[in-house]
């Protein structure tokens, strides 16, 4: 499948499935998100199609106690804090239920 659709090589190597190095890559990302956008939505619609899906297994945090600090995350408490929580039988139970449930869909 050679067909040239951007004006980054680097982009159009991706796109027909081949391998492209660390500087390739930063060469895409420096080259602005459209055409990356539109290179990873023709890759994934060519090989995982429409197909959404998720992992059955469910992971509860049953209590919000943590001693990483990931930067991104909103309900860590650590030893002592005020927000330190810890659910009840009753939402454990009601999670379980919800997860039970959980199936695939196609979107």
């Amino acid at each position: 499948m050679k067909t040239l659709v951007h004006e980054t090589e680097s982009l159009n190597r991706a796109l027909d499935g081949r391998q492209i190095s660390r500087q390739e890559a930063c060469e895409i990302y420096d080259a602005g998100s459209g055409d990356l956008y539109h290179t990873a939505e023709s890759l994934r619609r060519r090989y995982k199609g429409r197909l959404v899906t998720f992992s059955k297994k469910a992971f509860f945090n049953v209590v919000n106690l943590c001693s990483d600090s990931c930067s991104y995350c909103t309900y860590k408490a650590g030893p002592g804090d005020s927000k330190l929580s810890l659910m009840d039988m009753r939402q454990v139970k009601e999670l379980i239920r919800l997860a039970k449930g959980a199936e695939d869909h196609r979107v």
